[in-house]
């Protein structure tokens, strides 16, 4: 996913709520995600909030187990401004959380499965 300043700019970002159940508690995360070439891909930070993971977890997936093309960076519009933040592609993910034993991680691989696109 190439990211320079003027692609990055017209990029959409998306938000949306992926509600987390364990122990009869419900927690409720909001997900930024993009479109891009054809592919969805997360905001890393949002992502791995939500799977329950530290940020820095996935950030350790790029480099033993993830392809080059599943990973990228883009300008992302904040409150503060405009931000550089890591994306991953959505079927990584996917494929990263297949394995994965955490109740959160596994519903959040649900919620990921069947979103459309």
């Amino acid at each position: 996913m190439a990211t320079e300043g003027s692609n990055a700019a017209a990029l959409r970002v998306l938000s949306l709520r992926f509600e987390a159940r364990h122990s009869g508690q419900r927690r409720r995360f909001a997900v930024r995600m993009m479109l891009s070439e054809g592919r969805l891909w997360l905001l890393v930070k949002d992502a791995s909030r939500a799977i329950g993971w530290q940020s820095n977890t996935l950030k350790m997936y790029r480099w033993t187990t993830l392809d080059p093309d599943d990973w990228a960076y883009t300008l992302v519009q904040t409150k503060q401004g405009p931000q550089m933040m890591a994306l991953i592609a959505r079927e990584a993910l996917s494929s990263l959380l297949s394995t994965a034993r955490k109740p959160q991680a596994r519903q959040f691989k649900r919620w990921l499965d069947g979103l459309p696109g």
